[in-house]
């Protein structure tokens, strides 16, 4: 990249939260695994509801990997509002998997964040 631009999406897509332009990181939700995964990370940095509802339609889009690492975000920067959707979650959840664990984590921090 030039002298304007990143070489790492995730230092873009941390810019992008910290400015709160969300409709701009829409077009990461459905990008390769890797990207989503970096995605899921940079949203840990707002709490914001359109930042939450991001989080939600990357958790529809991704696969278990990516679902994980948004409930890991959504203990930082999660609150109830987040709760009703991730126990829709957990009704599919194996019993026992890693995306259970993570879910129920996910719950209880968002309870305790209010």
């Amino acid at each position: 990249m030039g002298l304007f631009g990143s070489k790492d999406p995730s230092e873009k897509m941390a810019r992008l939260v910290a400015k709160h332009k969300f409709s701009d990181l829409d077009k990461y939700v459905h990008e390769d695994k890797d990207t989503q995964l970096k995605l899921a990370k940079a949203c840990a940095g707002s709490s914001d509801n359109s930042c939450i509802d991001l989080i939600f339609r990357l958790m529809d889009a991704g696969d278990d990997d990516v679902k994980i690492e948004c409930c890991n975000t959504l203990q930082k920067v999660g609150s109830e509002h987040a709760v009703t959707f991730l126990q829709q979650y957990m009704a599919a959840a194996p019993e026992g998997s890693k995306l259970r664990e993570a879910l129920v984590d996910a719950i209880q921090a968002c309870h305790k964040n209010g």
